[in-house]
C-alpha cells in the first residue's frame, strides 16, 4: 500500500504535469492565434488573406484545444 508520501509525490506530479500542459495551450494561443490575427488586422482590407496564415491560424486553434484537453484528463 502506498505510504502518504508517495501519494502526495504522485498528485504534485500529476498537477504540475497538467499545468504544464495548460501553459503550452496558453503560449499556442497567443502566439499562433493571436499573433496571426493581429498580422491580420495590419493588412489593407483589399489584400487576399495568404494561406499560410489560415492555415496557422487553424494549427493554433486544434493545437490550444489538444493541449488544454491533455491537462484536463491529466487532472480527470
Amino acid at each position: 500500500m502506498a505510504t502518504k508520501n508517495e501519494l502526495d509525490k504522485s498528485k504534485v506530479r500529476k498537477e504540475t504535469t497538467a499545468k504544464f500542459f495548460f501553459d503550452m495551450a496558453k503560449l499556442t494561443f497567443a502566439a499562433l492565434v493571436l499573433g496571426v490575427a493581429a498580422s491580420l488586422l495590419n493588412r489593407e482590407i483589399e489584400d487576399k488573406i495568404p494561406s499560410m496564415a489560415n492555415y496557422l491560424f487553424a494549427m493554433g486553434f486544434i493545437g490550444t484545444v489538444a493541449f488544454a484537453m491533455i491537462g484536463y484528463r491529466i487532472l480527470k
